[in-house]
């Protein structure tokens, strides 16, 4: 390290970067050797000079030529023994100088710039240019076969001035020279390029690309002073930081890194410009504490230092520390001399890269920045202990996510003394979101047993991070903590969950309050009872508030009462996000749900994004290099609390071994959770359960038959259906398209109609329970022939009979014809039930011409909807025209039909038929059920699937009666 407090320029005595060095750092052997070898150098010129001075002071003895003569000639001699006596030094040491020359700036321009040769390919985070090179030293009178290095301390050691009392082209090269040397020794994306511009030069334009990899390699402040106390103040911030961080331990941001083995926050290179244009008195201030605290905290200067300057603000004292802790090196162009404070009496030639040559290394060095990334920290290092379930979550909950240094960075959820009981985090994409979550639940997973703790997991996006944790055919483990998941969730599935969170916040809130107001109260009285605490991870929750509906107003009520309340029972929400910065206007931070997060974990994202999770002046995520780092910030995401952390690497195979391990330890009788797949589709075979108790209990009494539509999005199995009264209007329409269009030059349709699938599923449904047979079907069909093989509609009458009902069907004109003996018969007294099923009504077209009776089929379709269900008979129809279906209904469809369907239809028509009140999209795999008598508000379902070969070998197969 250098110190300058100590150096004194003269004969005999020269100072070097050795004078002053830490002990105990790498290094210290080769720059003492390097001291010692460039001592004897200077020493030996300091004789020399001496016996020219003391034959000068004596001029008047040696006043004739005599003397003259022979003062040269003894000058000679001494010139003589002084050069031999370097050579030999020299000799003896520059093999010296060159290992430590390549110790202290070890890249492939530890000789000089030359045409070719590879970057040297430092790939160790911990790597930093402590020293650089800025060319070599000429020695006055003596002769050297070898050069003598002129290397500079940077990174952890020191700063660089460059003073001239000129702006000239050629200092722009060795500021390139600086910058680019410190870039190539420091380890991929760990150096930080700050600039401050004046007078706009753009001499560090060419280091741009390194923008493009992060907004962070490379910041320029502007050209206002008050840009220049923007910077310092931020840079003062981060040598606070810094120094919390190492807490006295080590020397410098390098030795702490070293000594953790850990990349810890960021090195940073500040260039300043025509200094000491543009400095004000509060940045002179801010620039000497930063040239003597800096360097230690991973903050270094290049000071162009502009000595024509008229700004003459601390002028004086702001010089006098800059040579006291930088190293100068001093241009005078208009001489051609280079000086270096360090050895004064040597001249310093210094080099500089081509145009070519830096742009070549400057792209190299951004590919590389590009590809860094974090240290490895493993799941297994971080946890206290390898036996499961040692501890209790009476009084809280931890995880140990990563490491800050030697520490390990853990989060507490629900100490009551600390009120931390919440966490947002976020992280833009790729940057290790998922593999946060999955440390934090797993870590839990090792401390607590499902006694302890009860998981609830939500995905909106595609569901992997979740998936491993439920059973599946290839898995049939499970973790045994959670209670249910949703994978690629829909904003139903997530209303339904967070309801049933508040359901079980109100059971607990009775069951608490005999005993107090919170959950470690009750436990402590009630020590043998069981009330796990309950963390709900939703990943990517934004999606809950995408569109200004009723859902979302339900979804924003939910979890503001749970973040506030919840927590005294034992209630917890992690919501993890790409972004939050969208629905910030939604929930403001103030007073609303972001104030109930002080737990804030944010991953490298953008400026906006780190300030919206974090705090409006916390743009500390953007500053993150790697995949894998956070800012963990435990007080709201005020600057202050801000903590650099590495997160340990979720490995799978790791993960799956302990999920194995707690399923194998799981307790006797543990139900695996219920799981929701948002992509999967529904049938028939999943209902058998219940439709077995809706047999049984029909057998039994006389209940009301349900026809089965579909499942619900919520976390109960139990199929959604329409029970068929005799009450008016108790029928069912399908309404809209069952699939989605097919582009033009395609082949008729693969996927399933989930309209045909419907009407099956209700038909067969209502089949099995009509025990004793009592029941008759008509089904009416316009579908094509390829419509009807897709979808099993040769497998719905052999079922249908399989059940010992009664059923025949008609096609086309065939079914329009039965209309009129259908509706006869509902006009007569009431018999055994009878369902017409009819798929694709809208095809019979208009039903307004008359038959040769003159009578017209659509009042034979109205008068069985108007007198059918007192009689026993219920229609089941597919209108995929909504425009037909309100043509056969009449002016008002919904007092007709009071069960509604609908699958792929626009909002105006469901504004038509469900009211104003009602939105709805049309989407994949969904259908909206109005049930005008028997449900509050539309219901999304899952509707079931058309028949297949495995759907009716399952129900064949089914001991129904057992």
């Amino acid at each position: 390290m250098v110190d300058n407090e100590g150096a004194a320029a003269g004969a005999g005595k020269a100072s070097w970067p050795g004078d002053g060095y830490r002990s105990g750092e790498p290094g210290d052997a080769e720059l003492h050797a390097l001291h010692e070898a460039a001592g004897h150098v200077f020493t030996a010129t300091g004789r020399a000079a001496g016996a020219l001075r003391s034959w000068l002071a004596d001029d008047g003895a040696r006043a004739s030529q005599q003397c003259i003569d022979d003062a040269n000639s003894a000058y000679d001699d001494e010139v003589a023994v002084v050069r031999r006596r370097v050579a030999r030094s020299t000799t003896k040491g520059m093999h010296r100088i060159t290992a430590a020359v390549s110790e202290l700036a070890p890249d492939d321009f530890g000789t000089r710039w030359v045409t070719s040769g590879p970057l040297p390919d430092v790939t160790d985070p911990l790597a930093a240019a402590r020293y650089v090179r800025l060319g070599t030293l000429d020695v006055p009178d003596i002769d050297m076969s070898a050069e003598i290095p002129l290397i500079v301390p940077l990174l952890d050691e020191g700063n660089v001035v460059l003073r001239s009392g000129q702006d000239v082209p050629p200092l722009k090269g060795v500021i390139h020279n600086i910058v680019v040397r410190a870039l190539a020794g420091t380890g991929p994306g760990q150096l930080m390029l700050r600039v401050f511009d004046p007078c706009l030069r753009g001499y560090l334009a060419p280091f741009m690309p390194l923008r493009e990899v992060s907004d962070e390699l490379f910041a320029s402040s502007g050209a206002l002073p008050e840009n220049l106390e923007e910077l310092l103040d931020q840079l003062v911030d981060d040598v606070r930081r810094v120094g919390d961080l190492g807490r006295g331990q080590a020397s410098s941001l390098g030795a702490l890194r070293r000594a953790t083995g850990q990349p810890l926050e960021s090195y940073q290179l500040v260039t300043l410009l025509d200094f000491p244009q543009g400095v004000s008195e509060r940045s002179a201030r801010a620039l000497v504490s930063l040239l003597r605290s800096g360097p230690a905290h991973g903050i270094s200067f290049v000071i162009h230092h502009n000595s024509s300057s008229k700004n003459a603000v601390m002028l004086g004292e702001v010089l006098d520390q800059l040579d006291r802790y930088a190293q100068t090196v001093t241009v005078n162009w208009g001489v051609g001399t280079v000086k270096w404070s360090g050895a004064p009496q040597a001249m310093a030639r210094l080099e500089v890269p081509t145009g070519q040559q830096l742009q070549s290394t400057i792209s190299v060095i951004a590919n590389r920045a590009r590809s860094a990334s974090a240290p490895r920290i493993s799941f297994a290092e971080i946890q206290p202990t390898k036996q499961l379930w040692t501890e209790k979550s009476a009084d809280g909950i931890t995880a140990a996510v990563g490491r800050v240094g030697h520490d390990v960075v853990s989060l507490t959820l629900g100490d009551d003394r600390e009120q931390r009981h919440n966490v947002l985090v976020t992280g833009a994409v790729g940057q290790g979101k998922s593999n946060f979550l999955k440390v934090f639940i797993h870590s839990l997973a090792v401390r607590y047993g499902p006694d302890e703790l009860e998981l609830c997991l939500l995905d909106f996006k595609d569901g992997v991070t979740f998936y491993p944790l439920a059973p599946s055919d290839t898995s049939p483990d499970w973790l045994p903590h959670v209670r249910l998941i949703g994978l690629e969730s829909d904003r139903d599935y997530g209303i339904a969950v967070l309801e049933y969170l508040f359901a079980e916040f109100d059971r607990r809130a009775r069951v608490i309050k005999p005993h107090g107001d919170q959950i470690a109260t009750y436990r402590r009285q009630v020590p043998d009872a069981k009330m796990p605490r309950i963390v709900a991870v939703i990943d990517e929750f934004q999606v809950l508030f995408e569109e200004d509906d009723p859902l979302t107003d339900r979804a924003v009520q939910l979890l503001e009462r749970l973040a506030r309340r919840g927590r005294a029972y034992g209630i917890h929400l992690v919501l993890a996000s790409q972004t939050i910065s969208g629905i910030t206007a939604l929930m403001a931070k103030e007073g609303g749900i972001y104030s109930q997060f002080p737990i804030r974990v944010a991953l490298k994202n953008s400026s906006s994004e780190s300030q919206a999770v974090l705090d409006t002046k916390n743009t500390e995520a953007a500053r993150l290099q790697f995949r894998g780092e956070a800012v963990v910030n435990l007080d709201f995401g005020q600057v202050e609390g801000n903590r650099r952390a590495v997160i340990a690497v979720a490995e799978d195979d790791d993960l799956t071994a302990l999920r194995m391990q707690c399923w194998n330890q799981r307790p006797v009788g543990a139900a695996p959770p219920s799981v929701f797949l948002g992509s999967s589709t529904a049938t028939l075979v999943g209902a058998i359960p219940q439709l077995r108790e809706l047999r049984a209990r029909t057998r039994a009494t006389a209940a009301t038959k349900t026809g089965l539509l579909g499942m619900p999005i919520a976390i109960t199995d139990s199929p959604i259906g329409v029970p068929l009264t005799a009450t008016p209007g108790r029928h069912l329409a399908v309404v809209g398209a069952g699939n989605r269009a097919q582009p033009l030059g395609i082949g008729h349709h693969t996927e399933p109609n989930l309209a045909i699938g419907a009407l099956q599923a209700a038909a067969i449904s209502l089949a099995i329970q009509h025990p004793t047979g009592d029941a008759s079907f008509t089904v009416l069909s316009y579908l094509t022939d390829s419509e009807s093989a897709d979808s099993g509609m040769p497998l719905l009458l052999d079922l249908l009979h399989h059940f010992g009902c009664q059923a025949r069907l008609l096609q086309h004109q065939d079914a329009t014809a039965e209309l009129p003996r259908i509706a006869q018969d509902s006009a007569d007294a009431a018999g055994s039930a009878h369902y017409v099923v009819a798929f694709a009504l809208d095809r019979a077209g208009a039903l307004n011409q008359p038959d040769e009776s003159f009578n017209q089929p659509v009042e034979d379709l109205q008068a069985i909807l108007r007198d059918g269900p007192a009689r026993g008979t219920h229609i089941l129809g597919w209108w995929s025209n909504i425009g037909m279906f309100k043509a056969h209904l009449g002016y008002d469809p919904t007092t007709a039909i009071d069960s509604i369907l609908a699958l792929r239809a626009e909002q105006r028509d469901i504004t038509d038929l469900m009211g104003h009140n009602v939105t709805w999209s049309p989407r994949d795999n969904r259908g909206l059920l109005f049930d005008r008598t028997q449900l509050p508000t539309p219901v999304t379902l899952i509707p079931l699937t058309p028949l297949n070969g495995e759907i009716y070998n399952a129900l064949t197969e089914t001991g129904w009666d057992q």
